[in-house]
Protein backbone atom coordinates (compact mmCIF):
# COMPACT_ATOMS: atom_id res chain seq x y z
CA UNK A 1 0.00 0.00 0.00
CA UNK A 2 3.01 2.06 0.95
CA UNK A 3 4.40 1.50 -2.45
CA UNK A 4 1.68 2.19 -4.56
CA UNK A 5 0.93 5.70 -2.54
CA UNK A 6 4.99 6.79 -3.21
CA UNK A 7 3.94 6.02 -7.46
CA UNK A 8 0.83 7.74 -7.08
CA UNK A 9 2.56 10.89 -5.58
CA UNK A 10 5.38 10.38 -8.22
CA UNK A 11 3.26 10.53 -11.24
CA UNK A 12 1.30 13.60 -10.01
CA UNK A 13 4.44 15.44 -9.18
CA UNK A 14 5.21 14.34 -12.95
CA UNK A 15 2.44 15.62 -14.34
CA UNK A 16 2.59 19.32 -12.55
CA UNK A 17 5.95 19.57 -13.35
CA UNK A 18 4.92 18.95 -17.23
CA UNK A 19 2.13 21.16 -17.02
CA UNK A 20 4.26 24.17 -15.44
CA UNK A 21 7.46 23.58 -18.41
CA UNK A 22 4.76 23.86 -20.79
CA UNK A 23 2.77 27.16 -19.87
CA UNK A 24 6.12 28.61 -19.24
CA UNK A 25 7.49 27.61 -22.96
CA UNK A 26 3.93 28.91 -24.19
CA UNK A 27 4.11 32.58 -22.19
CA UNK A 28 7.74 32.97 -23.92
CA UNK A 29 6.65 31.46 -27.39
CA UNK A 30 3.80 32.91 -28.96
CA UNK A 31 2.16 31.42 -31.58
CA UNK A 32 2.93 32.50 -35.12
CA UNK A 33 0.66 34.88 -36.91
CA UNK A 34 -1.11 33.34 -39.85
CA UNK A 35 0.03 34.20 -42.80
CA UNK A 36 -2.72 34.99 -45.72
CA UNK A 37 -1.51 33.04 -49.28
CA UNK A 38 0.54 34.60 -51.38
CA UNK A 39 0.05 32.41 -54.01
CA UNK A 40 0.05 34.15 -57.37
CA UNK A 41 -2.10 34.73 -60.92
CA UNK A 42 -2.78 36.57 -64.01
CA UNK A 43 -6.28 38.69 -64.23
CA UNK A 44 -8.12 39.53 -67.23
CA UNK A 45 -6.78 42.11 -70.11
CA UNK A 46 -3.44 42.18 -67.81
CA UNK A 47 -0.89 44.90 -69.06
CA UNK A 48 2.89 43.90 -68.73
CA UNK A 49 3.28 46.13 -65.49
CA UNK A 50 5.33 43.86 -63.41
CA UNK A 51 9.23 43.00 -63.83
CA UNK A 52 10.17 41.17 -67.19
CA UNK A 53 10.89 37.91 -65.37
CA UNK A 54 7.71 37.31 -63.64
CA UNK A 55 4.08 38.41 -64.51
CA UNK A 56 1.64 37.41 -61.27
CA UNK A 57 -1.35 38.81 -59.15
CA UNK A 58 -3.06 37.46 -56.11
CA UNK A 59 -5.15 34.50 -56.50
CA UNK A 60 -8.51 36.03 -55.78
CA UNK A 61 -8.82 37.67 -59.36
CA UNK A 62 -9.23 34.39 -61.04
CA UNK A 63 -12.54 32.52 -60.96
CA UNK A 64 -13.45 29.05 -62.55
CA UNK A 65 -13.45 30.61 -66.26
CA UNK A 66 -11.61 33.14 -67.96
CA UNK A 67 -9.54 34.57 -71.31
CA UNK A 68 -6.59 35.99 -71.09
CA UNK A 69 -4.73 38.06 -74.24
CA UNK A 70 -1.51 39.33 -74.67
CA UNK A 71 0.69 37.00 -71.94
CA UNK A 72 4.16 37.75 -71.22
CA UNK A 73 6.03 35.84 -73.39
CA UNK A 74 7.46 31.91 -72.16
CA UNK A 75 9.43 29.06 -73.64
CA UNK A 76 7.82 26.34 -71.16
CA UNK A 77 4.70 25.25 -69.54
CA UNK A 78 3.63 23.11 -66.69
CA UNK A 79 0.04 22.65 -66.15
CA UNK A 80 -1.47 20.00 -63.71
CA UNK A 81 -5.45 19.80 -63.32
CA UNK A 82 -8.39 17.77 -62.76
CA UNK A 83 -11.30 17.39 -64.95
CA UNK A 84 -10.93 20.12 -68.33
CA UNK A 85 -9.69 18.96 -71.31
CA UNK A 86 -6.41 20.41 -72.15
CA UNK A 87 -5.26 22.18 -75.68
CA UNK A 88 -1.91 23.71 -76.74
CA UNK A 89 -2.43 25.26 -80.41
CA UNK A 90 -1.12 28.09 -82.40
CA UNK A 91 -2.20 31.51 -83.17
CA UNK A 92 -1.15 35.40 -83.08
CA UNK A 93 -0.09 36.11 -79.44
CA UNK A 94 0.16 34.35 -75.87
CA UNK A 95 -3.08 33.72 -74.58
CA UNK A 96 -4.88 31.36 -72.16
CA UNK A 97 -9.03 30.37 -72.04
CA UNK A 98 -10.28 27.96 -69.37
CA UNK A 99 -13.16 26.66 -68.07
CA UNK A 100 -13.03 24.64 -65.34
CA UNK A 101 -15.63 22.44 -62.78
CA UNK A 102 -17.41 24.26 -60.00
CA UNK A 103 -15.40 22.66 -57.81
CA UNK A 104 -12.18 22.43 -59.79
CA UNK A 105 -10.56 25.72 -58.49
CA UNK A 106 -6.95 27.68 -59.38
CA UNK A 107 -3.86 27.10 -56.96
CA UNK A 108 -1.77 28.84 -59.31
CA UNK A 109 -1.70 30.80 -62.50
CA UNK A 110 1.57 32.56 -63.64
CA UNK A 111 4.35 33.25 -66.18
CA UNK A 112 7.82 32.86 -63.58
CA UNK A 113 11.12 33.57 -66.13
CA UNK A 114 10.12 32.08 -69.05
CA UNK A 115 7.58 29.14 -67.94
CA UNK A 116 3.96 29.02 -67.74
CA UNK A 117 2.34 27.52 -64.22
CA UNK A 118 -1.13 26.78 -64.54
CA UNK A 119 -2.27 24.27 -61.34
CA UNK A 120 -5.55 23.37 -59.92
CA UNK A 121 -7.00 21.60 -56.98
CA UNK A 122 -10.94 19.52 -56.88
CA UNK A 123 -12.98 19.46 -53.89
CA UNK A 124 -14.69 15.72 -54.05
CA UNK A 125 -17.73 14.85 -53.55
CA UNK A 126 -19.83 11.50 -54.57
CA UNK A 127 -22.27 12.99 -57.28
CA UNK A 128 -19.22 14.16 -59.93
CA UNK A 129 -20.65 15.78 -62.22
CA UNK A 130 -19.05 16.66 -66.12
CA UNK A 131 -19.83 18.98 -68.67
CA UNK A 132 -17.67 21.14 -71.06
CA UNK A 133 -14.32 22.06 -69.43
CA UNK A 134 -11.35 23.24 -70.83
CA UNK A 135 -7.76 24.80 -71.07
CA UNK A 136 -6.53 26.64 -74.33
CA UNK A 137 -2.94 27.77 -74.46
CA UNK A 138 -2.11 29.32 -77.17
CA UNK A 139 1.49 30.25 -78.50
CA UNK A 140 2.52 32.33 -81.67
CA UNK A 141 3.10 30.17 -84.93
CA UNK A 142 6.90 30.62 -85.04
CA UNK A 143 7.75 30.12 -81.47
CA UNK A 144 9.48 26.78 -80.31
CA UNK A 145 9.12 25.63 -76.93
CA UNK A 146 11.34 24.41 -74.57
CA UNK A 147 9.30 21.83 -72.41
CA UNK A 148 5.93 21.33 -71.87
CA UNK A 149 4.84 18.92 -68.19
CA UNK A 150 0.78 18.55 -68.78
CA UNK A 151 -0.59 15.74 -66.30
CA UNK A 152 -4.74 15.06 -66.21
CA UNK A 153 -6.77 13.33 -64.46
CA UNK A 154 -10.28 13.02 -66.59
CA UNK A 155 -9.27 14.90 -69.30
CA UNK A 156 -7.95 14.77 -72.92
CA UNK A 157 -4.74 16.23 -74.11
CA UNK A 158 -4.25 17.69 -77.54
CA UNK A 159 -1.44 19.37 -79.11
CA UNK A 160 -0.36 20.59 -82.66
CA UNK A 161 2.40 23.39 -82.07
CA UNK A 162 5.57 22.86 -84.66
CA UNK A 163 8.12 22.43 -82.06
CA UNK A 164 8.76 21.26 -78.93
CA UNK A 165 11.78 19.83 -77.43
CA UNK A 166 10.66 17.57 -74.97
CA UNK A 167 6.89 16.77 -73.73
CA UNK A 168 5.67 14.77 -71.17
CA UNK A 169 1.77 14.27 -71.47
CA UNK A 170 0.28 12.07 -68.78
CA UNK A 171 -3.66 11.39 -68.59
CA UNK A 172 -5.65 9.07 -66.45
CA UNK A 173 -8.19 8.35 -68.50
CA UNK A 174 -8.36 11.09 -71.25
CA UNK A 175 -6.70 10.49 -74.78
CA UNK A 176 -3.61 12.15 -75.74
CA UNK A 177 -3.01 13.16 -79.37
CA UNK A 178 0.05 14.83 -80.93
CA UNK A 179 -0.69 16.34 -84.26
CA UNK A 180 1.80 17.43 -87.09
CA UNK A 181 4.45 18.62 -84.30
CA UNK A 182 8.18 18.09 -84.12
CA UNK A 183 9.24 16.66 -80.96
CA UNK A 184 12.83 15.41 -79.81
CA UNK A 185 11.64 13.60 -76.46
CA UNK A 186 7.83 12.28 -75.89
CA UNK A 187 6.68 11.03 -73.05
CA UNK A 188 3.15 9.89 -72.85
CA UNK A 189 1.28 7.58 -70.83
CA UNK A 190 -2.71 6.98 -70.14
CA UNK A 191 -4.39 4.34 -68.21
CA UNK A 192 -7.85 3.97 -69.87
CA UNK A 193 -7.81 5.86 -73.24
CA UNK A 194 -5.97 5.91 -76.89
CA UNK A 195 -2.50 7.62 -77.36
CA UNK A 196 -2.33 9.01 -81.03
CA UNK A 197 0.99 10.31 -82.00
CA UNK A 198 1.11 11.80 -85.57
CA UNK A 199 4.37 13.66 -86.68
CA UNK A 200 8.32 13.57 -86.40
CA UNK A 201 9.26 12.54 -82.92
CA UNK A 202 12.86 11.33 -82.21
CA UNK A 203 12.68 9.55 -79.30
CA UNK A 204 9.94 7.97 -77.10
CA UNK A 205 8.67 6.28 -74.21
CA UNK A 206 4.76 6.04 -74.66
CA UNK A 207 2.61 3.59 -72.42
CA UNK A 208 -1.38 2.60 -71.77
CA UNK A 209 -2.80 -0.36 -70.22
CA UNK A 210 -6.18 -0.68 -72.14
CA UNK A 211 -5.85 2.27 -74.47
CA UNK A 212 -4.64 2.11 -78.16
CA UNK A 213 -1.23 3.32 -79.10
CA UNK A 214 -1.06 4.77 -82.91
CA UNK A 215 2.71 6.28 -83.63
CA UNK A 216 2.85 7.95 -87.26
CA UNK A 217 6.81 9.38 -87.49
CA UNK A 218 9.82 8.98 -90.46
CA UNK A 219 12.50 8.51 -87.60
CA UNK A 220 11.28 6.69 -84.36
CA UNK A 221 13.31 5.10 -81.54
CA UNK A 222 12.72 4.40 -77.95
CA UNK A 223 9.30 2.35 -76.60
CA UNK A 224 5.70 2.02 -76.56
CA UNK A 225 4.16 -0.70 -74.66
CA UNK A 226 0.21 -1.40 -73.39
CA UNK A 227 -1.04 -4.10 -71.57
CA UNK A 228 -4.25 -4.85 -73.34
CA UNK A 229 -4.64 -2.10 -75.90
CA UNK A 230 -3.39 -2.15 -79.57
CA UNK A 231 -0.19 -0.64 -80.61
CA UNK A 232 0.01 0.69 -84.44
CA UNK A 233 3.22 1.82 -85.95
CA UNK A 234 4.52 3.38 -89.11
CA UNK A 235 7.91 4.81 -89.63
CA UNK A 236 10.46 4.71 -91.73
CA UNK A 237 12.71 2.89 -89.07
CA UNK A 238 13.24 -0.98 -89.05
CA UNK A 239 15.04 -1.48 -86.42
CA UNK A 240 12.66 -2.76 -84.11
CA UNK A 241 11.44 -5.55 -81.67
CA UNK A 242 7.60 -6.28 -80.82
CA UNK A 243 6.25 -9.27 -79.20
CA UNK A 244 2.63 -9.81 -77.90
CA UNK A 245 0.50 -12.60 -76.97
CA UNK A 246 -1.84 -10.90 -79.36
CA UNK A 247 0.50 -11.95 -82.63
CA UNK A 248 2.71 -9.24 -84.31
CA UNK A 249 1.70 -7.85 -87.83
CA UNK A 250 5.47 -6.71 -89.80
CA UNK A 251 3.96 -4.76 -93.24
CA UNK A 252 1.79 -7.47 -93.58
CA UNK A 253 3.08 -10.36 -92.54
CA UNK A 254 2.14 -13.00 -89.35
CA UNK A 255 5.20 -12.65 -87.53
CA UNK A 256 3.50 -14.63 -84.52
CA UNK A 257 4.42 -13.34 -80.79
CA UNK A 258 7.41 -11.81 -81.42
CA UNK A 259 9.55 -10.18 -84.26
CA UNK A 260 13.34 -9.42 -83.58
CA UNK A 261 15.37 -7.43 -85.80
CA UNK A 262 18.80 -8.94 -86.94
CA UNK A 263 20.73 -6.15 -85.53
CA UNK A 264 20.87 -3.02 -83.41
CA UNK A 265 17.17 -2.18 -82.26
CA UNK A 266 16.13 1.52 -81.71
CA UNK A 267 12.36 0.35 -81.10
CA UNK A 268 10.75 -1.77 -78.77
CA UNK A 269 7.20 -2.76 -78.83
CA UNK A 270 5.43 -4.66 -76.16
CA UNK A 271 2.17 -5.49 -74.92
CA UNK A 272 0.78 -8.55 -72.95
CA UNK A 273 -2.09 -9.25 -75.13
CA UNK A 274 -3.08 -6.12 -77.64
CA UNK A 275 -1.86 -6.68 -81.15
CA UNK A 276 0.96 -4.99 -82.68
CA UNK A 277 0.70 -3.84 -86.16
CA UNK A 278 3.99 -2.36 -88.06
CA UNK A 279 4.58 -0.82 -91.24
CA UNK A 280 7.91 0.02 -92.18
CA UNK A 281 8.06 2.72 -94.94
CA UNK A 282 11.27 0.69 -95.92
CA UNK A 283 9.83 -2.78 -96.02
CA UNK A 284 11.40 -5.72 -94.60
Amino acid sequence: MKKTTMVLTGILTLSILTVSLFLIWNSTNPPLPQQKSTVNTLPHNLVNTVSHKSQSLPIDDVKNSGTFSNLQAFHSIKLNAMSPDIKLVTGDEYALEYKIHDREFVNTFEILDGVLYFDTGFEFEFDVDYGNFFITITVPTDVSLETVDIKTVAGKIYTDVPVINAASLISTSGKIKVEKSTIKTLNAKSTSNNIDVNGFITDVDIHSTSGDCTVISEQLQGNIKTVSGKIKVETNENAISASSFGKVNYSGNNKGYRYEYNGNVVLNLDSVSGKIIIKSWLGL
